[in-house]
């Protein structure tokens, strides 16, 4: 077993890394650790040297990772080799990240890039001796617990306060507004708490959208169309609705004064807030907790008419076959391969997927993609487009212009003009630095010899401290100097070997078999991840007209990037060993998919290798408009549209549909055409 010890008396070199968790906290806490770090440092008298500015973050909670800025830069800085450091010093471990995180973070920064994660609170414990782990061991453990006690504690302090009447925390519901009640304490009026108060400003909004529900018995999409029309509606709220926000208020019991607490527990797990409903017997039910907006008679039965739509569309027959024990985070699992790919042109929303229904009389079912805000009225796109439909155009795009090839032999005809471009724009940018490489690798071979006579010297038991002391600091010095010259080596080589690797045909008839493969079978999320190297974006305007921007650099991981602009060799040696191993140290808690399903900007390339074309998308007729004139003709009878609906083998709203579209026909009939002579 390779036992690797730390000499902590030898000057290592040191960053710093402060956080506070929220904004609301004491501003100076990050000046406090640092503060506290450096007065442990004088009183240990470590010989440490501290080698760059402090890596801060403001306001952003330790569970999570990605998102804190500064800590995310630290951990690339390391890996990339652009700061050479020895220690990582904190305050205490939970600034750096917490305890589920902290010990599979320390050990890769250890064995991967010789960097230990030191905290003040207990004295720069060394992590890797015996009493170090024991004490690793214990801080998550304590560290653990004591956010379960501190959780407990605080909920027990809302439900309480709830019970009370008061505002157990949170922004107030739309429609109402907080009130501070103050009391005396020793002569001074202080808040004691706060309560629920009517906002009349806005508590009208919620109970026209009652009395929509209840008398129209129309759901959020409708009802958030018809307030968006309403220009007092929107300047009263501040902006727009939208639909999950009119749906929400539909269900919320506080507007008839009854107060639900404790419905649901939050959580961060990998970087992703999760919001899980708790069982009913973990509800805290408060009646009478304030005022009421609407009565309970008209609550209740809006909620019976949204429990009689959802029956309508939720067949309880269906078979399930879910898990027992539900993951917390689901992660990306994909129904329709195009779902986050496709976009609205106006206003830029992911468009959703949405499908026809309850399975026809002939067995078939559809799915459409639709803007979001179309629905609710907030963008002007009204159109949708049929997945089935674009999915076809999709892939006879990409057959006919990036995999164009009847041979699965033979490569398709744009590769050898696109290996000539690349070769074309890297090779110059890389050539002009490497005078220095023989200079710099003949230093690292020399500092190699030198270790290695080092480490014979203090292998020798009877070697006098004094001397062993200075072979110490010499070759912890050296070994310094041999990581900063290996980095630096690593920006200069031009690496032709991994970017021709990526050319390489074979490599990339893989790709091209990869793809083809994807493209006929029936696995959506596999097929979204792989789609999404080669498409941009698809965007479709209010004609229902679609566009795809695509690009063959998919097949060639980021060489995009490295050829869209001039830069220096350094610059593309760089971002050539960034493609090669990303964030290897976060890299457990990545999510592959997550990084891939998301709309890009294209970069300023060649029209050859990204362009954007049309989609032919065939018009479909509807089986109402088909037949219009024949139900028409039928309603002249006399039969009633049940009696039609029988007829024609269709349902009753089908049949109405047929009529409208028969009237509109005969309306465009009687309308005289324009005169075209001059007044």
């Amino acid at each position: 077993m390779i036992k690797k010890k730390v000499n902590f008396d030898l000057p290592l070199r040191y960053v710093r890394y402060l956080r506070m968790s929220h904004e609301i906290q004491n501003k100076r806490s990050p000046d406090q650790q640092a503060d506290t770090i450096n007065r442990f440092l004088e009183l240990q008298k470590r010989p440490w040297q501290c080698a760059y500015d402090d890596y801060r973050d403001d306001g952003v909670s330790g569970r999570l990772l990605r998102k804190r800025m500064d800590f995310a830069q630290l951990l690339d800085d390391i890996e990339r080799g652009r700061i050479v450091v020895d220690l990582i010093l904190v305050d205490t471990p939970e600034r750096f990240c917490r305890a589920a995180q902290f010990a599979e973070i320390q050990r890769k920064l250890f064995e991967q890039y010789g960097v230990l994660v030191l905290a003040a609170s207990n004295g720069f414990t060394d992590p890797t001796s015996d009493a170090g782990k024991a004490l690793t061991m214990v801080e998550s453990y304590r560290s653990t617990v004591e956010g379960q006690i501190k959780a407990h504690q605080v909920l027990r302090g809302k439900r309480d306060a709830a019970r009370q009447g008061r505002w157990p925390g949170g922004p107030a519901p739309t429609g109402y507004k907080l009130e501070s009640v103050l009391m005396d304490v020793n002569g001074v009026k202080e808040v004691s708490h706060k309560r629920l108060v009517v906002d009349d400003s806005r508590a009208w909004i919620i109970q026209e959208v009652y009395r929509i529900a209840h008398q129209k018995c129309w759901g959020g999409v409708r009802i958030t169309k018809e307030l968006n029309s309403r220009p007092e509606v929107v300047e009263a709220y501040g902006k727009e609705l939208c639909e999950q926000t009119v749906s929400r208020w539909l269900v919320n019991s506080i507007y008839t004064g009854v107060l639900v607490f404790n419905c649901h527990s939050t959580d961060i797990i990998d970087d992703i807030r999760v919001i899980q409903r708790n069982p009913p017997e973990d509800f805290e039910i408060v009646k009478n907790f304030c005022p009421s907006v609407i009565s309970a008679e008209v609550f209740d039965a809006v909620q019976k008419l949204r429990e009689a739509r959802s029956k309508k569309w939720n067949d309880p027959q269906q078979p399930t076959d879910e898990k027992l024990i539900r993951p917390l985070v689901n992660g990306v699992s994909l129904k329709y391969p195009l779902t986050g790919l496709i976009r609205c042109q106006v206003c830029g929303r992911s468009a959703r997927p949405m499908r026809s229904g309850p399975l026809a009389r002939s067995g078939s079912k559809y799915h459409y993609y639709f803007c979001p805000g179309g629905r609710d009225g907030s963008c002007t796109n009204k159109a949708s487009v049929r997945g089935d439909h674009l999915w076809a155009a999709v892939v006879q795009h990409l057959r006919a212009h990036v995999l164009p090839r009847e041979d699965p032999s033979v490569m398709p005809s744009w590769y050898a003009r696109f290996c000539e471009n690349i070769r074309s724009r890297l090779q110059p940018l890389l050539t002009p630095e490497q005078d220095r490489l023989p200079f710099l690798r003949a230093q690292m071979d020399d500092l190699q010899k030198q270790i290695e006579g080092w480490s014979k010297s203090l292998s020798n038991h009877s070697l006098a401290p004094e001397l062993r002391s200075m072979i110490e600091k010499n070759c912890g010095e050296a070994l310094a100097k041999q990581r900063q010259l290996s980095t630096e080596i690593a920006g200069l080589t031009p690496r032709e070997l991994d970017w021709e690797a990526i050319l390489n045909p074979t490599a990339l008839r893989q790709r091209l078999d990869s793809l083809d493969t994807l493209l006929s079978e029936d696995n959506a999320t596999a097929t979204n991840v792989e789609l999404a190297k080669h498409i941009y974006a698809i965007e479709f305007d209010q004609t229902g007209a679609v566009t795809m921007t695509a690009t063959v650099f998919g097949f060639f991981g980021e060489l995009a990037d490295l050829v869209a602009a001039p830069v220096d060799a350094a610059v593309i040696a760089r971002r050539l060993r960034r493609r090669q191993e990303p964030m290897k140290i976060l890299s457990d808690i990545d999510d592959p998919i997550l990084g891939e399903v998301t709309g890009r900007r294209p970069p300023e390339l060649d029209a050859e290798w990204v362009w954007t074309a049309p989609l032919e998308i065939p018009t479909t007729v509807s089986w109402a408009k088909r037949h219009a004139a024949e139900v028409a003709k039928a309603k002249a009878e006399g039969l009633s549209n049940g009696q039609l609906a029988e007829r024609f083998g269709r349902s009753k709203p089908t049949i109405a549909k047929a009529l409208k579209h028969a009237r509109e026909s005969e309306a465009g009939k009687q309308t005289p055409p324009a005169s075209s002579d001059a007044a």
